[in-house]
């Protein structure tokens, strides 16, 4: 039995009564002062002059690629290892996903070399993933933008916002994407958010002074104040996650490759199958996810059998509440 520290507490209390009083006022539609008190919150860590927040981070960076005319023909650059939207929102301007590799199989973030190497003349945009805390350095935004000025940069901290306190995202970036779905650090259920340094959209229409396209990229009041009380108590949310990074640190470490001070790291080790055939047999179901998505292997004309055979897989464990839940009713803490 393994001993746990008596002071994880239970997360989701001030959560719940932000939605419940949702609907005490009889109104679940979009709120424009909350939509306000968000965009407030989040200018706090992002280096952005607008902030737009939309129902995914799936559709922000979609406005973003019809933002810069991406079309046929044209090459937006993203890291191996991403979220399979990414690289099917630039399928469906009908533009062309060219991948860059990572680091090594214990860092997945993108370095410059392995993006120059895949810039071409019809490369438009590049996007920068920030991956589980652990963020690209801005040396290398900055190199990248300096060099290939024409080159759009979009930076992705889906897994990563909050990841370093007193430090702002975007100071090189041209565009950033967030997403405040239900599996991401900071959560909304559902949501992301859009950041540029121009306004792109308007989101309703105002037939006085037309001058942006409309386009209702609203979510709904539920969501909001869910989003607006986790961002309020992120501070708390921090010390609780340091609890339990501990908590594993002390108890699995090897699901660690190395020490490091960010707050959303991502959980690595050597022998992943072993520790896979120790939750199967406990009963404990773990997100597995490849490095490459099917979809990918298809256009490079990888016949599709085993991912595992032709890419690095990676596997991660969730720093929350719910893993806590899963090995104390399993027995195991």
């Amino acid at each position: 039995m393994l001993k746990v520290p008596h002071s994880i507490p239970n997360l989701s209390t001030s959560d719940a009564e932000a939605v419940a009083n949702c609907f005490v006022k009889d109104y679940v539609g979009f709120d424009d002062n909350i939509d306000n008190k968000i965009k407030l919150n989040l200018s706090n860590y992002l280096n952005y002059s607008y902030l737009e927040i939309t129902p995914s981070a799936s559709l922000a960076l979609l406005l973003i690629l019809k933002y810069l005319k991406i079309k046929q023909g044209d090459e937006v650059i993203l890291p191996a290892i991403n979220c399979w939207s990414v690289y099917n929102c630039i399928a469906m301007e009908y533009a062309t996903p060219v991948i860059c590799d990572v680091r090594n199989k214990n860092d997945f973030r993108l370095s410059y070399e392995t993006v120059t190497q895949k810039i071409t003349k019809d490369t438009k945009a590049i996007v920068i993933t920030h991956m589980y805390g652990v963020l690209v350095e801005e040396k290398i935004i900055k190199e990248l933008k300096s060099n290939y000025p024409n080159i759009s940069i979009i930076e992705d901290f889906s897994t990563s916002l909050f990841s370093k306190k007193d430090f702002k995202l975007g100071k090189y970036s041209d565009f950033a994407i967030g997403s405040f779905g239900s599996t991401k650090p900071l959560t909304g259920g559902i949501g992301g958010v859009l950041c540029s340094h121009q306004k792109m959209i308007d989101t309703h229409y105002d037939r006085y002074s037309p001058k942006l396209p409309a386009f209702n990229v609203k979510i709904s009041r539920i969501n909001q104040v869910l989003l607006l009380s986790q961002l309020e108590s992120f501070e708390d949310y921090q010390d609780k996650k340091k609890i339990l990074m501990k908590f594993y640190r002390q108890y699995f470490p090897f699901f660690f490759s190395n020490e490091g001070d960010d707050l959303f790291r991502i959980l690595t080790f050597s022998y992943p199958q072993n520790m896979i055939d120790f939750l199967l047999k406990k009963g404990i179901t773990l997100d597995i996810r490849e490095s490459v998505q099917p979809n990918l292997m298809k256009e490079l004309n990888m016949e599709v059998k085993s991912n595992a055979c032709m890419f690095q897989k990676y596997y991660s464990i969730p720093l929350n509440i719910k893993a806590y839940n899963i090995l104390k009713d399993k027995g195991l803490i």
